[in-house]
């Protein structure tokens, strides 16, 4: 003990107004997490998408690509690159980011691309 201590110290005890905060906080991310996955995989799935019928129709005369595909395509591709056992340490916020900017920049290098076909 310092000798500006003057006792032991108490535990801070969980009232009732934190402990239902705590349950919101926890029931926001149960849907919220959820939500961003979805929204993510829609916006992937636009991205490719629109990619394949700039570039796989035409070239090997193929058909459309559905948005349902796509969308499926984006989960799993994203399911196959999300690194369960890869350590992140960026931020939340860095990583929403990343999230959209990455396909955006990819469709406008991919819309820009389509020039050159």
């Amino acid at each position: 003990m310092h000798f500006y201590e003057t006792g032991p110290k108490e535990e801070p005890k969980m009232t009732k107004e934190s402990t239902i905060a705590a349950a919101i906080v926890v029931i926001g991310l149960l849907i919220a997490i959820p939500g961003i996955i979805f929204l993510m995989a829609i916006i992937n799935a636009f991205v490719i998408s629109t990619l394949w019928g700039w570039y796989i129709v035409p070239f090997f005369l193929s058909k459309p690509l559905p948005l349902s595909i796509a969308f499926g395509l984006s989960l799993l591709i994203g399911y196959m690159q999300s690194g369960l056992y890869r350590k992140d340490d960026r931020e939340t916020k860095e990583k929403i980011i990343q999230a959209i900017v990455v396909p955006s920049v990819t469709l406008f290098f991919g819309w820009a691309g389509t020039f050159f076909i």
